[in-house]
């Protein structure tokens, strides 16, 4: 059987492509300053935040009306809406620059008025793509959990970092990739062949897997059919009949036959998933019902903010203060997963070994150190790529725990409102991350941006110790994510 990291592969490939970490040097062609790419960028990731969790509930509604297919769905009609807005964001910004490099008179106002005219195109296509991260990012988190689900883990997120390694790898290769294409070939070819390629593969990928659990479906149903068959034979009573095989990978709305009559089987919490399903604030309300999960969040907010300026905008920081070229900042996206790969794939027992609130806690200070080094740091090179290692930790742990902890609060059916609900955290500290490090950036420099986040993260992970240290979980239960 096909695993979800296939879709991992293609999906964060095309990632790369589409919203990558070489979307700031891609709009500082046209845009002035840091600050215009900064607002940009936190819009995007404001809209997707705010969506995450429609999109997440979209996803699961499809999923009940049309097994294994409905999640696969979303994700087609996301990928399909970000390519075309993309692209569309590429031929404006081609026709904009070349009407301005082709004008010799009046450049002063020119250039004024194509600047604007470049930020409020961008922001609209970058408005638009933000719909179509919504409608993947927290769908493929919620498919790979009921994936696990459904093959028989008690404890679904054990393999999620195993399937999502195969993102990281792909993240690293695509960043190189692209990187010495538009040393190469420039911006504007570079990214327009990369979107293309990778929106193939992402349908590809997504046709394959939806053949593989199609099938895997199908062979399940006969083996129930046969077992049917054969306790009608020698005469024992059926405990189940063969169109009870539609099992779901959300287990919700499932119907039994019993001695030949239908009988309705209730979700575990069916209360709470009542209330998922109108309300994502009062979901909001449930994962902060304690102090240890409240500081979880909060740490896990700061830490966003953080992540998001060196996810976004740390080329602009190489290109400028540090004089780094696209290849060499392709590079220093593969030193990123260097660690990423390991820690993902050790999560199963990083989690059992130690939990989530401890791996939040190395990947706050992981960012911390980093930053310390970003301000010390005189050029790029080999000292740059060995700090960037660190990014690895703090992004494998703080996804990894994030997952976690949402799994275990959230009732089944809904993994992936419940990604959609973390989307929507990790998006809101990113949209302020980003509106105030561009500004930041502008007002003191590089330096003094990642000063200011090291404060930021230190703060939330000296909160995080505390109440792990001197506030007691009230129980432990099923849905305990402290």
């Amino acid at each position: 059987m096909v695993r979800p990291g296939l879709i991992f592969c293609a999906l964060y490939a095309w990632n790369a492509s589409t919203g990558g970490r070489f979307l700031a040097p891609y709009l500082r062609r046209s845009l002035p300053d840091s600050s215009s790419i900064g607002a940009i960028i936190s819009c995007q990731m404001m809209i997707t935040s705010i969506l995450g969790g429609s999109g997440g509930r979209l996803a699961d509604k499809w999923e009940r009306k049309n097994p294994y297919r409905g999640r696969l769905n979303v994700m087609r009609l996301g990928i399909f809406l970000g390519m075309c807005v993309s692209l569309l964001e590429g031929i404006g910004n081609y026709s904009l620059l070349s009407s301005s490099s082709s004008t010799t008179s009046n450049i002063g106002s020119l250039e004024i008025l194509g600047g604007c005219i470049s930020f409020w195109w961008n922001l609209l296509l970058r408005s638009g793509y933000s719909i179509s991260v919504a409608f993947t990012g927290p769908v493929i988190d919620g498919l790979v959990l009921s994936h696990l689900k459904n093959e028989g883990n008690n404890h679904s997120t054990d393999g999620y970092g195993r399937e999502r390694l195969h993102g990281a790898i792909w993240w690293g290769v695509s960043n190189i990739v692209i990187g010495i294409a538009c040393d190469h070939l420039g911006f504007d070819m570079a990214l327009f062949v990369m979107i293309l390629l990778t929106s193939l593969i992402c349908f590809i990928a997504l046709s394959v897997y939806e053949s593989s659990v199609v099938e895997q479906y199908q062979r399940s149903i006969q083996q129930r059919q046969q077992q049917q068959q054969d306790e009608n034979h020698n005469g024992e009573s059926s405990m189940l009949l063969a169109d009870d095989c539609q099992f779901k990978f959300d287990n919700i709305d499932s119907v039994t036959q019993k001695k030949g009559k239908e009988v309705e089987v209730q979700p575990i919490d069916s209360e709470v998933v009542e209330v998922v399903e109108q309300s994502l604030w009062v979901l909001l309300v449930l994962v902060i019902s304690t102090p240890r999960r409240a500081s979880f969040l909060l740490s896990f907010f700061l830490l966003n903010i953080g992540m998001a300026v060196v996810e976004n905008l740390i080329f602009l920081f190489y290109a400028s203060t540090l004089g780094s070229s696209q290849t060499m900042c392709g590079l220093s996206v593969l030193s990123t997963i260097l660690l990423e790969i390991p820690i993902f794939y050790a999560s199963p027992w990083l989690l059992k070994t130690i939990g989530p609130r401890m791996l939040l806690g190395f990947a706050c200070l992981a960012y911390i150190l980093r930053t310390i080094g970003y301000i010390l740091v005189p050029r790029m090179g080999f000292i740059v790529l060995s700090l960037d290692l660190l990014h690895g930790i703090s992004y494998a742990c703080s996804q990894t725990a994030g997952v976690e902890f949402m799994a275990r609060i959230i009732p089944d059916s809904y993994e992936a409102s419940g990604q959609g609900l973390l989307l929507l955290i990790r998006g809101l500290g990113a949209t302020l991350g980003l509106l105030s490090g561009g500004m930041i950036e502008d007002a003191l420099g590089g330096r003094g941006l990642y000063g200011f986040l090291c404060g930021i993260v230190s703060f939330g992970l000296v909160v995080l110790v505390f109440t792990s240290c001197l506030v007691q979980e009230e129980a432990t239960n099923l849905y305990n994510g402290g």
